[in-house]
C-alpha cells in the first residue's frame, strides 16, 4: 500500500512531499521506512541527500561513501549521511575525538557562532589522520548541513513503527482505521478528504442519524456484511456540546415526537438535522419528504409535534411536491444534497463534492488524478478539483515555489507545482481559487511518483458557468432552427396546395 503512495492518513507519510518521496523510494523492508522518514528532514534535504540516496538505491549511480574509511557506517544508507549516529561516526573518524565528544560537536552544529571553531578543529585533526583537503571539504559540507535538524536512527525507527502500524490498519481494517482517524486526529487534511479516501477504498459512509450516531465515529455492519462508518454527532455545524450530549444520552427514540420531547433541540439544530437527513429514520428514509418535515419544523414555533398514522411525527396530509433525486426543495434555493452536507456538516457524505463536475470534465478532457500515474513525463494535461492544501516551503534557490494539492474524487490527491514564472502570470488565484482547473505537464519522479507542473489556472465555477451559457445558447439556436424549418415546411405545404 505504501508503494502506491496512497498514504493519506498514514502517520508521517501523508504530506505531499512524503507521498512523492515514498513513491520514489518504493520501500521493501522496515528499515526503508526508517531511512525515508529520516531523509525528509531539513538537515538531509539541505544537502540534497534524498536525491543522492534515491539515485544510489535504484542503481542510477554507484554509492559514494566519500572515503573508504566511511563505508562501514554509510553503507546501509548508500553513502548518504542520514542519522545522528552517522554524523557522530563521521566526526570521530575525521578527528579521532571519540563518540562522546562527537555528540557534543553534533549538538553544536546548530549554533552558527561555534561552526568556525569546529571546522578549524576538524580540518586540523583530519589532516593528521591522512584525509585530503577535498575529502574534508565534502565531509564538512555534509556535517554543517546537519545544523538544520536531523534524526537519531532510534527516533526514525520509532516513527517508522507507528507508520507501519497505521499503514497495516489502513490496509487490513480500513473502516476501523478511518473511524479512529476522523474521531481523534485527521492530521493535516480536512475531514472531507479523509471521508473521500475511505469511500474510494470501498468503505461505505453513513450519514448523521439521531437514532444511531454517537459522539464519535462508529463502525456499523451492513446487511451485506460490509463494515461502514457512521458520522459523529459533533460534525453538525452550529450544534452545542450539551445538545449533542442529550441526543447520545437519550437514544434510542421511538418517534420524532419522542426525540423532540426528550432532547428539546434548539430550532436551528432541529432544522439542520432535518436538512442533512439525520431525521430520515423517522420518515422511512424517504428523502423527498425532508422538505415537508423541514417546513413543518419551521412552522411549529412552540407547538408540539402532531403524531400521525404510523408514528410519522408531522402532518402527512400536507401535499408532497415532486422532488428531484437530490434535495432541492428544502427552502434551499437549488442547493443539492452535497451542498447541504458541506454547509451543515463540513463534509460530503452522499457523494464526493466534485461528482457534479464529472460531465464537464469529460467534455473538457480533464485527466482524472487516478490516471496521472499511467502517463509519461512531459504529457500536457488538464487537471481539476477542489483545493485541499497549499504549501510554499523554503527553497534552496530562494525563489518561491507553490505546491497545491488538488482532489477530484477519483483517487489520490494531485500534486501541482507552480514555479515563479507561472505564479507571475496567474497572480493571486494561485492561492485563492477553491475549485480549480489547471493546465500543465506531468513530471515523473520514480516508479509511482508523479506531479503536474502547472502553467495556467482557471476558476472551475467560472468555466462551468461559461460552458452552461454556451450550451444554453446552442440549444436556443437549435430551437430557432427547428422552428424555422417547421415554419418553412408549413409554408411549402400551403404553396403546394395553392
Amino acid at each position: 500500500m505504501l508503494r502506491t503512495t496512497r498514504t493519506l492518513g498514514v502517520f508521517q507519510l501523508e504530506s505531499p512531499g512524503q507521498m512523492e518521496l515514498i513513491g520514489k523510494l518504493q520501500p521493501e523492508v522496515f528499515n526503508d521506512l526508517t531511512v525515508e522518514i529520516s531523509l525528509f528532514r531539513p538537515g538531509p534535504m539541505q544537502a540534497n541527500m534524498p536525491l543522492q540516496y534515491l539515485k544510489a538505491r535504484h542503481g542510477e549511480v554507484a554509492p559514494d561513501h566519500m572515503h573508504p574509511r566511511f563505508k562501514p557506517f554509510l553503507a546501509e544508507t548508500n553513502g548518504v549521511v542520514v542519522f545522528h549516529e552517522q554524523v557522530m561516526r563521521l566526526f570521530d573518524e575525521l578527528t579521532g575525538c571519540g563518540m562522546g565528544k562527537a555528540d557534543v560537536f553534533r549538538r553544536h552544529l546548530g549554533k552558527s557562532g561555534d561552526l568556525a571553531e569546529i571546522e578549524a578543529y576538524v580540518r586540523k585533526q583530519a589532516a593528521t589522520r591522512g584525509f585530503t583537503a577535498p575529502v574534508v571539504d565534502r565531509a564538512w559540507k555534509v556535517l554543517s548541513g546537519f545544523g538544520s535538524f536531523g534524526f537519531a536512527k532510534a527516533h526514525g525507527a520509532a516513527f517508522a513503527r507507528t507508520t507501519y502500524e497505521s499503514a497495516w490498519l489502513k490496509t487490513h481494517h480500513p473502516a476501523t482505521f478511518f473511524a479512529g482517524l476522523l474521531t481523534h486526529d485527521p492530521g493535516m487534511w480536512p475531514k472531507d478528504l479523509i471521508v473521500a479516501e475511505a469511500r474510494n477504498l470501498g468503505v461505505p459512509i453513513l450519514g448523521l442519524d439521531v437514532k444511531r450516531s454517537a459522539l464519535d465515529y462508529r463502525v456499523e455492519q451492513l446487511d451485506d456484511g460490509r463494515l461502514a462508518i457512521r458520522l459523529a454527532l459533533p460534525e453538525l455545524a452550529g450544534s452545542s456540546a450539551l445538545g449533542r450530549q442529550r441526543i447520545a444520552e437519550h437514544q434510542p427514540f421511538s418517534s420524532l415526537q419522542d426525540f423532540r420531547d426528550r432532547v428539546r433541540p434548539r430550532r436551528r439544530t432541529f432544522e439542520a438535522l432535518a436538512r442533512v437527513g439525520a431525521l430520515d429514520s423517522f420518515i422511512g428514509y424517504n428523502r423527498a419528504r425532508r422538505g415537508d418535515l423541514l417546513a413543518h419544523i419551521q412552522g411549529l414555533g412552540g407547538r408540539a409535534l402532531p403524531v400521525g398514522p404510523n408514528q410519522l411525527a408531522f402532518d402527512i396530509e400536507l401535499p408532497l411536491p415532486d422532488f428531484s433525486p437530490f434535495v432541492t426543495a428544502l427552502d434551499l434555493r437549488g442547493r443539492t444534497q452535497t451542498d447541504v452536507e458541506l454547509r451543515d456538516l463540513g463534509l460530503a457524505v452522499s457523494q464526493h463534492q466534485m461528482t457534479r463536475f464529472y460531465p464537464l470534465f469529460k467534455e473538457l478532457g480533464v485527466t482524472p488524478s487516478s490516471e496521472l500515474v499511467n502517463l509519461p513525463g512531459g504529457t500536457e494535461v488538464l487537471v481539476a478539483g477542489v483545493r485541499r492544501a497549499t504549501h510554499t516551503p523554503p527553497m534552496r534557490s530562494g525563489k518561491r515555489v507553490v505546491f497545491l494539492s488538488l482532489d477530484d474524487g477519483s483517487g489520490p490527491v494531485s500534486n501541482v507545482v507552480f514555479f515563479h514564472d507561472a505564479q507571475a502570470q496567474i497572480g493571486a488565484p494561485v492561492f485563492r481559487t477553491h475549485y480549480a482547473l489547471i493546465r500543465g505537464r506531468t513530471r515523473r519522479t520514480g516508479a509511482r511518483g508523479v506531479s503536474v507542473t502547472g502553467d495556467q489556472m482557471w476558476d472551475l465555477l467560472d468555466v462551468a458557468g461559461k460552458v452552461r451559457a454556451r450550451q444554453a445558447a446552442e440549444r436556443e439556436r437549435e430551437r430557432v432552427v427547428v422552428e424555422a424549418e417547421a415554419a418553412d415546411n408549413v409554408i411549402q405545404m400551403w404553396r403546394r396546395r395553392a
